[in-house]
């Protein structure tokens, strides 16, 4: 038995009717269908066909035309959602339901992204710091199944980007305003910068980290009472993530509100890069990542794409 759906319209009033029919083959539906729809000029009759989702690896997958094919085995452009099985997730949800903030060094309109820009201004800072908050950005948000360059974890979402001069005073009045936004989950790319110095040892070092310690004790106590999750990059110095400083420096104190995350390459290896230790919670993928980033020349900041690696 065939199944059809038939709109009747009467005095303007739509009404939506299915019902079963003797027919078996597609050529005896659309035969059916051709008479419903001859017989009064107030119906509309249409086959209730089947939908079949575009899946593989168990879920559904973005048709985003710079993305490679997808398949069990990571490589090309998408390898790091391969590696994770982002499909299942997607088939799941692809649009972000939690409100997540960014926190980064700059940022620059993309014809790939979409995000509510709460502090700071598009352009302002360096190329780099620009570029930083770009890649990052495209990587969690990029717009999905939008004909242009790629798709993020996320493919829409209420993503609030709030940019940073570097400055200490500058992230804590981030995290705060982040909490006030109602962010759930809070992403920080960054962590301190230690330059030439090699913090290892180092009784200055052990200051700052400590003087972080006490700053940050008292900013993840809003955290907690927000119950929200701050995720930080674990750094890309290959040594102990402690020296990351910000979450990581009152991690013990936090658990429940704080995820230092390190990188891990297409084998699945952590990265030699990667800060390691106790403190990171997870290792995913960070080597050679196909994502947004600034473009060059007239159309600079607009349309580029470009492989980038760290545990950002």
């Amino acid at each position: 038995m065939g199944e059809i759906e038939f709109l009747s319209e009467k005095e303007k009033v739509g009404v939506l009717l299915q019902g079963k029919v003797p027919a078996v083959t597609p050529e005896e539906i659309k035969q059916i269908v051709s008479e419903l729809r001859n017989f009064d000029g107030s119906i509309r009759a249409f086959p209730n066909m089947k939908m079949k989702p575009s899946a593989i690896l168990g879920g559904y997958v973005p048709l985003d035309p710079l993305f490679d094919s997808w398949d069990e085995t990571p490589g090309g452009n998408n390898w790091h959602f391969e590696a994770v099985n982002m499909p299942k997730l997607w088939n799941l949800e692809t649009r972000g339901k939690v409100p997540v903030a960014v926190i980064d060094f700059g940022i620059r309109k993309h014809e790939d992204l979409e995000y509510d820009l709460r502090r700071g201004v598009d352009g302002e800072g360096a190329d780099w710091a620009q570029n930083h908050g770009v890649s990052v950005l495209g990587v969690l948000g990029a717009v999905g199944n939008n004909s242009k360059g790629i798709a993020g974890a996320i493919w829409r979402g209420d993503i609030k980007v709030y940019v940073i001069d570097g400055a200490l005073s500058s992230l804590v009045q981030s995290i705060v305003l982040a909490l006030q936004d109602k962010a759930k989950v809070i992403l920080f790319a960054g962590g301190l910068e230690w330059g030439s110095v090699e913090p290892e040892g180092n009784p200055e070092a052990e200051a700052i980290l400590e003087y972080h310690r006490q700053i940050f004790s008292v900013v993840f106590q809003y955290v907690r009472y927000y119950d929200a999750l701050f995720v930080q990059s674990a750094g890309n110095e290959g040594r102990d993530a402690r020296y990351a400083g910000v979450g990581a420096s009152v991690k013990d104190l936090f658990p429940q509100n704080i995820l230092l995350v390190g990188s891990t390459n297409i084998l699945g290896k952590i990265s030699t890069f990667s800060n390691k230790g106790r403190l990171v919670d997870l290792y995913l993928p960070g080597e050679s990542i196909f994502t947004t980033c600034l473009g060059e020349g007239e159309n600079a900041g607009n349309t580029g794409y470009c492989l980038l690696s760290g545990t950002s």
